[in-house]
């Protein structure tokens, strides 16, 4: 299974990603925000990183952006809910970004898997 680097700055939503993907077998790091999976990454490898698209301290289009410049093999799943639900601006530039995948809150946790299973795949 993959090695999941989850950033999300909601705790509850990503205290309950992690019990779903490790339900499903992955092995998960947590990062509460963009500057925090920073520090991650630099010193862990990762298959997969799933992130928050708005966030404190470092956004989730900023993140992916650089992990594409200095990881640029790593899958990345961006996530946004709430007021922030995914435009097609937000879609747009997340495809410019690179990123493989895009999902808004609230899904289900296997739409989240089916989404790992098709980039990883």
């Amino acid at each position: 299974m993959a090695n999941i680097l989850l950033v999300e700055d909601h705790e509850d939503v990503r205290e309950a990603l992690c019990e779903i993907l490790q339900q499903a077998g992955h092995a998960v790091t947590e990062a509460h925000d963009g500057v925090q999976a920073e520090t991650f990454l630099g010193k862990n490898r990762y298959d997969l990183m799933i992130t928050d698209i708005m966030m404190p301290n470092k956004t989730g289009f900023d993140l992916i952006d650089d992990v594409k410049k200095s990881h640029q093999n790593m899958k990345i799943i961006a996530i946004s809910g709430g007021g922030n639900y995914l435009t097609s601006s937000m879609t747009t530039k997340l495809a410019n970004l690179r990123a493989d995948k895009a999902l808004s809150k609230p899904f289900m946790p296997n739409q989240i898997i089916q989404a790992i299973d098709d980039i990883m795949s």
